[in-house]
């Protein structure tokens, strides 16, 4: 858990925003190969449930940190 304090929240933000670049371009070199195998319809499709499955985790946990 990362406790950010006012006078670092630009430089914490800075570093998250970062790495979601990179992993957001690795993400794409990965589906570019994917979707040349399997085809660009089923990449999609896969790609859809994987982000509804990761939201409902993430809601679920979101929820359970609200509550303590």
């Amino acid at each position: 858990m990362v406790i950010c304090l006012k006078k670092n929240e630009g430089e914490v933000m800075g570093i998250y925003e970062t790495v979601m670049q990179v992993v957001y371009g690795l993400a794409i070199i990965v589906a570019g190969f994917v979707g040349e195998i399997f085809g660009f319809e089923w990449t999609l499709f896969f790609a859809e449930i994987f982000t509804i499955l990761s939201s409902i985790v993430l809601l679920t946990v979101h929820r359970k940190i609200k509550r303590m």
